[in-house]
């Protein structure tokens, strides 16, 4: 039997590519047991006795594989830690989160994490990685890079937004994502703040919710300067599709991802893509203007120079290597999981 655990996946980037694993699974009758959260219980009822939902902590992690040790052929752990104890099975570990080995900020939050991390090192066999940007970094740290494996995947999107006539001077820019210190809204609303003053009928969309409190009233204060942001809040990933259809252009201006699914939907959907300057973003998409990131007034002009992107759509890098992962990471085998 394979154990898929995606135990610490809830929401965001990792839940879409959570849905995508799991009907791959499906898709190929595999024998597979997935141990995930509690708190997506209700989207995968389906599962039925192939499923066990627990709250996303350490002990009860550690106590389900001290457990349930002996029952697994094959352990793909989606969600950057291994297991927390050492098997004696097929380990695959999927790794996404960078903030585990840099980061440009310290919390004693993270710092757990990263130590935690680092202890589980050696409980894995593989590394799954999306792109050879994050393969090198996480190669850095331990040391064997012929057991990293680059796999991108992510979800296909059979929607395009045919190339329009845009006014320059009411463009509907829209920025989905969460509001860690990483994604630099700072600097983006900065830049949009300066940007609206000279198109005051232009827009920014945001999804940021209530979690990140000191940018949402960042962002009521800008718009009592009537300067034009629409802040949905948290939204999930269909309803950020339908308003990248709404939109004109994606602006991105994170300084740091693992993959940046929303590039890769705005590319698909054929939208324009303003970006960071950085790596990561030519590792999945060709965009169709860059910024530093670091300078607000490098976004504000980036922004301003309309005909370097308006009618200039992203273009797509990297393959979706879905089925090549699973047939990796995946093996028949006889053993059945009884539920106690």
């Amino acid at each position: 039997m394979i154990l898929i655990d995606a135990i610490y996946i809830n929401q965001g980037g990792g839940k879409v590519l959570l849905d995508l694993l799991i009907n791959e699974a499906i898709n190929r009758k595999l024998n597979v047991l997935f141990l995930l959260d509690e708190r997506v219980r209700d989207d995968y009822l389906h599962l039925e006795d192939n499923v066990v939902f627990l709250n996303a902590s350490l002990a009860t992690r550690f106590y389900f594989y001290f457990k349930n040790k002996s029952l697994f052929n094959t352990v793909f752990a989606f969600g950057n830690y291994p297991p927390p104890i050492k098997l004696q099975c097929d380990v695959y570990t999927y790794f996404q989160n960078l903030l585990l080995i840099e980061s440009d900020f310290v919390s004693i939050k993270l710092c757990i994490k990263k130590l935690i991390f680092k202890y589980l090192l050696d409980y894995t066999d593989h590394w799954i990685v999306q792109t050879n940007a994050v393969e090198k970094k996480l190669s850095q740290l331990i040391k064997f890079s012929s057991d990293i494996h680059v796999y991108p995947f992510y979800k296909q999107i059979n929607i395009k937004i045919a190339i329009k006539t845009v006014d320059t001077t009411s463009i509907k820019f829209i920025y989905p994502g969460s509001a860690e210190t990483y994604k630099n809204h700072l600097n983006l609303l900065m830049a949009f703040e300066k940007y609206s003053t000279r198109y005051p009928n232009s827009s920014l969309t945001l999804t940021v919710s209530d979690k990140y409190r000191g940018i949402v009233e960042l962002i009521e204060r800008l718009i009592l300067k009537k300067v034009n942001i629409i802040n949905l809040g948290w939204k999930a990933n269909n309803e950020i599709i339908s308003k990248c259809l709404e939109s004109d252009v994606m602006i991105f201006p994170s300084k740091k991802e693992s993959f940046g699914l929303g590039l890769l939907e705005a590319a698909q959907l054929n939208m324009p893509v303003i970006s960071s300057d950085l790596d990561y973003v030519y590792e999945v998409i060709q965009p169709s203007s860059v910024f530093d990131p670091y300078d607000p007034n490098s976004i504000y002009n980036c922004m301003c120079d309309h005909r370097n992107f308006i009618h200039k759509p992203a273009k797509i890098n990297i393959g979706n290597k879905l089925p090549d992962m699973i047939s990796f990471i995946i093996s028949n085998n006889n053993k059945k999981y009884v539920k106690k």
